[in-house]
């Protein structure tokens, strides 16, 4: 009887091996899925995260080399321009600044493009844009036309007629005010008259040249 007892115990425990066996290795495997799905989900996490992290420093320089091909009132420079600003609104501040740069640094007859640029930002993008150029655009604008000849003043003066009547308010009606006073005290002459004869129509033919090319509208 034991020798029968000891002939047969063996085969009755080699199946509980085998699930034991199974068992473990079902459980790694599940195991190795839930990690599997942990690291996939901090990915996609992460994923989101990692697209809106922008260097303002890369932006600016980025920016700001592109800016510098806008000697001219160019559209498509404009409309590019504006995209840029609108898709890294996280950064305005910076794109701000380098804009405002641009308007100072910039030769006299290539001051109107940038107005223009500026005029685009703050009508199709808005948003944070409005308060940061509406620190500085009494001095930015009129320290502009200060300097700028007669055909560019009046394509500055139609810019600056847009804004009070535009959709929504671009800058409060104190800003534009003031605007349009330091405007008016700048067309005053400020020298005695030349006796020498100009034939008026001379100098008059140009003057919508600049502007009938159109401020960007998109």
């Amino acid at each position: 009887m034991y020798q029968h007892y000891q002939q047969h115990q063996p085969q009755h425990q080699r199946p509980q091996h085998r699930n034991q066996n199974q068992q473990q290795q079902q459980q790694h495997q599940q195991q190795q899925q839930q990690q599997q799905q942990q690291q996939q989900q901090q990915q996609q996490q992460q994923q989101p995260q990692s697209r809106d992290q922008v260097d303002p420093i890369l932006t600016r320089q980025l920016y700001k080399n592109e800016l510098a091909s806008l000697t001219f009132n160019s559209k498509p420079i404009i409309t590019s321009l504006t995209i840029a600003a609108g898709e890294n609104v996280s950064v305005a501040k910076v794109i701000v600044q380098t804009i405002e740069e641009r308007l100072r640094t910039a030769p006299p007859n290539q001051k109107l493009p940038t107005l223009y640029l500026i005029d685009s930002i703050i009508k199709n993008v808005g948003g944070p844009y409005l308060n940061l150029f509406g620190r500085t655009i009494v001095n930015l604008f009129l320290d502009a036309y200060a300097v700028i000849d007669s055909a560019a003043r009046t394509s500055f003066e139609k810019v600056l007629g847009t804004w009070p009547n535009w959709n929504t308010q671009l800058f409060p009606g104190d800003m534009i005010t003031r605007i349009e006073r330091g405007v008016q005290s700048m067309r005053q002459p400020q020298h005695q008259p030349s006796l020498m004869h100009v034939n008026p129509h001379f100098s008059e033919r140009p003057r919508e040249d600049v502007y009938n090319q159109g401020a960007p509208n998109m």
